[in-house]
């Protein structure tokens, strides 16, 4: 019952969500072009664009869960986990390491 629930209450708001959704996809174009145009502080990570088709199948690696770090001030060093991608990938390898050895155990 409460998983019928939930569906039509995500089924009853999900076009909402999506206009939404579209919305923040055309401010995070637009932020990269001001990047581009260098009128952004060229440090800062610009959040990436959401699949609005995956909106509500998303996995904990998704990139809707990022701090995309746009409160940086001119000047201020983003930290490497936000703004180097190896060392994103890094970190995810670690993590997927720590899994695997959790499961092992």
């Amino acid at each position: 019952k409460a998983h019928a629930q939930t569906a039509d209450a995500i089924k009853w708001r999900s076009p909402g969500i999506k206009k939404l959704a579209r919305r923040y996809n055309e401010i995070c174009a637009r932020l990269k072009d001001l990047k581009q145009q260098l009128t952004v502080h060229s440090l800062k990570q610009i959040p990436k664009e959401l699949d609005i088709d995956r909106l509500f199948n998303v996995d904990l690696d998704e990139s809707i869960w990022e701090d995309a770090g746009l409160d940086l001030d001119e000047g201020d060093v983003p930290p490497a986990w936000l703004a180097d991608d190896a060392t994103r990938e890094g970190i995810k390898a670690v993590q997927l390491f720590d899994c695997t050895g959790e499961e092992i155990l």
